[in-house]
């Protein structure tokens, strides 16, 4: 986050007119004056006509060029009078450095203060766009130039659509800073913003000062006023303030403090709102990341948020996803890496934002949660692995039952591949053991589990030229697992962090077919599977990507979790994942899981994209799971004019015959400005109320933005769109 910036390129206003002490020799119309800055530099002065008059003033008429080194002063006329050392400037003054121009009507120098002015007078950027007037120009020898009733604007001449207009203006060419008094936002000649006093950067570098105010507005949140102030406390670490006066809820302040460091990068998030009015109560919210790489491959990682009521999100979020969270999680990560060796020790903790959800429904913290793997090779080619996976954690809840989780898992493998095949035999044994506590007098306080793991995993890799000059190749990767283990009771066993797997074509070839080490489902199946990738020979670039796969029982299985229902036929849902991208800009990803048994569809997902550039997107998805979700999601980001850009996205669930989301609105980029105007209605998949909103943003080329910005939340929303290109 960076204050305002005006005039990065204005540091050539520090040179303007400067002409230090001076002493004449030569012919006449010609001066030459010895220069203080920089040291025994001369300047040069050349002119049509020169005469003294009997008061020893030197006159240099028509045609005036002063020139010290890449600046150049030309006027029509020049005064020099000895008795006050002051050089009198008279009609046509054009100055001219590598930064800037700037013309004017009339222009003094001062030789004993080294200060120099400038009336009437025009500038003109000339690395970057930006141009501006001033009634008078002063500049000290300290390089400090002061702008009187000045003007300024990014656009281009004969469309002045925005200029900020300023008592007085104050740039500190040494220290890259620029402040106005007295300022305000002029937009098609109306006033829409006054700024009292505001500072911005001469540079790219970051300055001090405060930030332009955002407005914004929401049924839950109501109107907000925010007024930002920016601290570049030093190079590696800022903080910003931002009050916020809500018209509804009363003040808040929000903070951002940002630290990078060689090792060390955190960013601490707060917002307090001491008394909300609506609701009568103090709200806050502080959210903290940090990431310290520590040495010998060790690290900490922090990720944590505190909101202070279960409805905060609810009001102040942004979007449904974020309204609509039902835990916010606290996490703390210790962590190791090697060749060998993998460690973690972790601290995880959840902050319940659901009250509808009972206390038996909370997740478990996991404080701490030991995790430690390491994998051996003998060789170069490895052929032979053996190594280990160990897992303690202690799951503790406000209700139900407590316990240590104990897992040790060692393993021996092999790997054998070659040019298109390859075989890997795997042996692990599961070793668990639980130390209950909490738990009723019918659960013993102590559990253990033991059973081997048998994996057999191959394949083999056709691959093929097609197209007329062989443009493109195509594999064909049929893949065979053989997954035995034996059954084992556990209807004994709580169930802390274990649900079912996903079903898609990753899963699919996992030995356990639940995600998490609570129940260890018994097997005696094979899985085939079938891949197919078509490429570009030249480059590389995937064309197409397929993968069909199915497993097949030899046992029917007999572990579950609680209240789970076991499936009675002897082989799983038909697996089939498709992506075919970079074909004309179009993209399909589609997946599908089909009950051959039912003949019918459990779950699928297709999502249809073209976007033949990043601010060129339209998408089409439909999403469904059987008792659970049925949606249609379309949403785009198009340009319908050389200026102007449409935006919409509309989530609608085919189950509830209710909208989820929806948003439209526009975007008109001119020559030096934008504007954006968004409209969105969202509801809370969790309490199931609606949230109304209309955002405006307008931006002033080199000036910053007025308004809330909406960037993020269209990335968020719409896949494949990047605002960053449609910038103008």
């Amino acid at each position: 986050m960076h204050p305002t910036t005006l005039w990065p390129a204005a540091a050539g206003l520090a040179a303007l007119l400067v002409l230090p002490a001076a002493a004449f020799a030569g012919a006449p119309g010609c001066l030459r004056v010895a220069s203080a800055a920089p040291p025994d530099q001369p300047i040069d002065s050349y002119s049509q006509h020169s005469s003294t008059d009997a008061d020893g003033k030197v006159q240099l008429n028509d045609a005036v060029t002063i020139t010290m080194g890449d600046r150049t002063i030309k006027a029509a006329h020049v005064t020099y009078d000895p008795d006050t050392n002051v050089l009198r400037l008279v009609d046509q003054i054009l100055y001219t450095d590598p930064t800037l121009t700037a013309t004017g009507d009339a222009g003094t120098y001062l030789r004993d203060d080294s200060a120099a002015q400038l009336t009437n007078a025009h500038f003109k950027l000339l690395q970057q766009p930006g141009r501006g007037t001033a009634k008078l120009v002063r500049l000290n020898a300290q390089n400090v130039v002061r702008l009187d009733q000045a003007t300024f604007t990014t656009c281009p001449e004969g469309e002045t659509d925005w200029e900020l207009e300023a008592r007085e203006i104050k740039l500190d060419t040494d220290a890259n800073l620029g402040t106005a008094k007295h300022a305000k936002v002029v937009f098609h000649h109306v006033p829409i913003l006054y700024l009292p006093w505001i500072s911005f950067p001469l540079s790219s570098e970051r300055q001090s000062g405060f930030l332009f105010p955002s407005l914004r507005s929401s049924t839950r949140g109501g109107v907000g006023l925010s007024e930002p102030y920016y601290l570049n406390l030093a190079p590696n670490y800022d903080l910003t303030l931002e009050p916020t006066w809500y018209a509804r809820r009363g003040a808040s302040l929000s903070t951002e403090f940002r630290f990078l460091g060689d090792h060390n990068s955190a960013e601490l998030d707060t917002t307090l709102l001491p008394h909300d009015r609506v609701i009568d109560r103090r709200r806050s919210d502080l959210k903290f990341t940090d990431r310290l790489q520590l040495p010998a491959g060790w690290r900490i990682d922090v990720n944590a948020e505190d909101v202070s009521d279960p409805t905060y999100l609810e009001d102040f979020g942004d979007g449904t996803q974020v309204s609509s969270t039902p835990f916010l999680p606290r996490q703390a990560n210790l962590s190791y890496r090697d060749d060998v060796w993998q460690f973690d020790a972790e601290l995880l903790d959840f902050q319940t934002l659901d009250s509808t959800l009972a206390a038996v429904d909370h997740p478990y913290i996991e404080s701490p949660r030991l995790t430690a793997s390491a994998l051996w090779g003998l060789g170069a080619a490895r052929i032979l692995q053996w190594g280990f996976d160990a897992e303690s954690v202690n799951f503790t809840r406000a209700t139900g039952v407590a316990a240590w989780r104990t897992d040790l898992k060692p393993q021996l493998g092999a790997d054998f591949e070659g040019a298109g095949y390859f075989l890997r035999p795997n042996a692990e044994w599961e070793l668990t053991r639980y130390e209950l506590r909490d738990n009723d007098a019918a659960t013993p306080e102590d559990a253990t589990r033991s059973l081997p793991i048998l994996t057999v995993d191959s394949g083999l890799q056709f691959e093929r030229l097609a197209g007329g000059r062989g443009q493109r190749s195509v594999t064909l990767e049929p893949r065979l697992m053989y997954i035995y283990i034996p059954y084992r009771d556990q209807s004994q066993l709580p169930v802390f962090d274990t649900a079912p797997a996903d079903v898609n074509p990753i899963e699919l070839f996992q030995a356990n077919r639940y995600v998490g080490t609570d129940r260890i489902g018994d097997a005696n199946e094979i899985v085939a599977g079938l891949t197919t990738h078509m490429f570009s020979t030249a480059s590389g670039t995937r064309y197409l990507s397929a993968t069909f796969g199915e497993s097949f029982q030899l046992e029917a299985p007999r572990v579950s979790l609680p209240d789970e229902q076991l499936e009675t036929q002897r082989h799983s849902n038909l697996i089939g994942q498709i992506d075919l991208t970079g074909f004309y800009h179009w993209n399909v990803q589609t997946s599908l899981a089909w009950n051959t048994a039912e003949e019918r569809t459990d779950k699928a997902q297709i999502a249809l994209q073209y976007r033949p550039a990043d601010d060129k997107v339209v998408n089409l998805a439909y999403r469904f799971q059987r008792d659970q979700t049925e949606q249609a999601d379309a949403s785009l980001a198009w340009p319908v004019a050389k200026r102007w850009d449409l935006y919409g996205r509309a989530v609608y669930s085919l189950r509830d015959h209710t909208s989820i989301e929806d948003f439209a609105g526009f975007q008109y980029r001119g020559a030096c400005w934008g504007v954006r105007l968004l409209g969105r209605r969202s509801v809370s998949t969790r309490t199931g109320e609606h949230d109304t909103g209309i955002y405006l943003q307008l931006e002033l080329n080199g000036l910053s933005s007025v308004g809330t910005g909406t960037d993020s939340f269209l990335e968020r929303s719409i896949r494949g769109y990047s605002a960053s290109s449609s910038s103008h």
